[in-house]
């Protein structure tokens, strides 16, 4: 421990960063008139790990995700968005919250090297930076859990889109790409058996320079035991030409239109199975 840097200064660097995030989320959850349990949870979390006696990211290092979920008063959740910021250092749902998009490196698929944050601890006042260096383990993709099907992401898709057309989402001000600072960016926060998810359009380097900050949507979920990214964009070539499609899951697109010949209207929901005993919290790494 350097000199004049206390005990409890140490340990509160990664945990009082953490903290930051989750109160943020709150925030700007509050910020949308939403008031359910959601806003509670993050505002929890951030108090637990302010009052953390061993650093958060000591107990990622020595016993995994297994060791967050473990920690008293922090929800699955929340030990899952943890680990994203432990191994990216960044929040999905606080960037998309923020109107930021997704870094790609939240998209590599499970094969692709994943990083990891080290943040040391600094003395009160100054700014908190994360390195990033490389990991050799990757997080579980799915814990367990299929992916959202093909009928319920083009669901979101299309609610998404014909509630933005029509001006019936609040609109942000993205932090990138917006030097005027508008408020054009719409995000909804949808439903489906419980699951929250949350969807807007991508606001990344890439989608500015394709021109496709209208077309393509991210629909992140982030639930107490399953996470994930999708983006939706409107296919250019092949079968499904001028088609919505899952970037990733094409063969399940075309399968998907066999079925169902028409475009995905906002109406239908496609649930899944009922999830009676999953305890579920939105997040939008």
């Amino acid at each position: 421990m350097k000199p004049g840097k206390s005990h409890k200064d140490a340990i509160s660097g990664t945990n009082d960063a953490i903290a930051r995030c989750f109160d943020e989320i709150a925030d700007l959850l509050e910020g949308r008139c939403l008031t359910d349990f959601r806003i509670a949870t993050y505002r929890r979390g951030a108090a637990v790990l302010r009052e953390l006696l061993c650093p958060v990211d000591r107990i990622f290092d020595d016993s995994g995700l297994e060791g967050l979920e473990e920690i008293s008063g922090l929800s699955k959740s929340l030990a899952l968005s943890i680990e994203k910021f432990l191994r990216t250092g960044l929040m999905p749902t606080l960037e998309l919250l923020r109107g930021n998009g997704l870094s790609p490196r939240f998209m590599r698929s499970t094969d692709c090297p994943r990083r990891r944050s080290v943040i040391n601890a600094r003395p009160p006042g100054t700014v908190q930076r994360a390195s990033l260096q490389r990991s050799t383990t990757l997080p579980p993709s799915t814990r367990g859990h299929a992916d959202p099907s093909i009928e319920q992401l083009l669901s979101i898709d299309a609610e998404y889109r014909t509630k933005a057309a029509n001006e019936q989402l609040v609109r942000i001000a993205p932090r990138q790409f917006n030097p005027t600072g508008e408020e054009w960016l719409p995000v909804l926060h949808a439903r489906r058996n419980k699951w929250h998810y949350t969807a807007a359009f991508s606001n990344t380097a890439h989608a500015h320079q394709e021109g496709m900050t209208h077309d393509w949507v991210i629909i992140h979920l982030d639930a107490a035991e399953r996470s994930g990214h999708w983006t939706v964009i409107t296919s250019q070539f092949g079968k499904l030409k001028s088609r919505r499609i899952v970037r990733g899951r094409e063969a399940e697109c075309v399968a998907f239109y066999q079925r169902h010949p028409t475009d995905v209207s906002a109406d239908e929901v496609f649930e899944e199975p009922a999830r009676n005993h999953q305890k579920l919290l939105f997040d939008i790494d």
